[in-house]
């Protein structure tokens, strides 16, 4: 079940963190999704991954970032979300930030 998902955090250095999957949140949202500039919105607990192939830096004016989503099923899904807020979630050590600009990908593992 989704309560005992991972989201596993890659960041650029190929370091990974582990978080709580219902945890991961993207910006002040109280969802657990993303919204793409298409107006979709693709909640986490239908992803497999999420890879960040292109992304601005989170303090420029009107940042995008450019992902693809696979879902469950293997469909992959590219969409631009906007980027200027962050990615966050909790493990045993308390809360984890990040930023789309600063991460390859986020793969969420059951």
């Amino acid at each position: 079940p989704w309560s005992e998902a991972t989201a596993v955090v890659v960041g650029h250095d190929g370091r990974e963190t582990r978080l709580r999957a219902e945890s991961f949140s993207n910006c002040i949202s109280v969802g657990h999704d993303l919204t793409l500039t298409s107006g979709q919105t693709v909640l986490f607990d239908r992803m497999a991954s999420i890879e960040v192939q292109r992304a601005d830096d989170h303090t420029t004016p009107s940042p995008k970032a450019h992902l693809l989503i696979t879902l469950l099923n293997g469909t992959a899904v590219p969409g631009v979300v906007e980027a200027n807020c962050d990615l966050f979630g909790y493990n045993d050590l308390g809360r984890f930030t990040t930023y789309f600009d600063q991460i390859r990908m986020v793969r969420f593992e059951r």
